[in-house]
């Protein structure tokens, strides 16, 4: 006890304690599809559907990827298997996959939400897929949706489904 208190501490805790470290348990599934969602900026982040696994009490049957330099580092296949967790017990992640499906996904030259061509942007060392088109309205949804959000101008009673109807329903085009 007399040498562990000599250690001293820092501004948190003592010198002569240890934490433990629990390890996330991994969960055994199947990825059936890559899913394409678009950000506020027009970046195009790939998103895993699996069939679904329960882990900590919640089904999950979806993970992100971030972005292609990391699609690329799971290197994920149809129908292969793959094993996810939640990191911190909260948001699901895929840690591996196995080289056991058929063929492997594709990156879309196509924005899924306007049709527009998409290019890879190198962003430091990591490689993001972007949409081209300037007028995308799924780049317009999210912008809007930041403006009007809680950490934006926090208008009440404007959702993004309510957006969505504006940009989406021809009766509302300006």
């Amino acid at each position: 006890v007399e040498y562990g208190r000599s250690l001293g501490s820092t501004g948190h805790h003592f010198k002569d304690q240890l934490a433990f470290k629990f390890y996330d348990e991994r969960y055994k599934t199947r990825i059936r599809y890559i899913d394409w969602t678009m950000g506020k900026t027009g970046a195009l982040t790939p998103t895993a559907i699996f069939d679904p696994v329960i882990i900590d009490g919640t089904e999950v049957s979806r993970a992100s990827m971030h972005n292609i330099t990391i699609m690329n580092n799971l290197n994920p296949t149809y129908e292969c298997t793959a094993y996810v967790y939640k990191a911190n017990q909260i948001i699901p992640q895929i840690d591996y996959c196995k080289d056991d499906g058929t063929l492997p996904f594709d990156i879309p030259e196509r924005c899924p939400v306007c049709g527009g061509r998409t290019g890879r942007v190198k962003e430091n060392d990591t490689e993001v897929l972007m949409c081209l088109n300037s007028n995308c309205v799924g780049k317009k949804l999210g912008k809007l949706n930041s403006f009007v959000s809680k950490t934006g101008m926090d208008i009440e009673g404007l959702s993004k489904s309510t957006i969505e109807k504006f940009l989406y329903d021809e009766s509302y085009q300006i």
